[in-house]
């Protein structure tokens, strides 16, 4: 997983890149895996 952050108006840009994932992990559930850490990330710092 590479994790980059840029500043942009009003805020901080995260980016996710995966790669190798194992096939046996569904894109599905890694995209919602994804997103509930950055929602619970950005419940802390707000």
């Amino acid at each position: 997983m590479i994790v980059s952050f840029a500043d942009v108006d009003g805020g901080t840009e995260v980016a996710v890149l995966w790669e190798d994932i194992p096939e046996t992990i569904r894109s599905e559930d890694n995209e919602m895996g994804c997103k509930e850490s950055l929602q619970k990330l950005a419940a802390l710092i707000e």
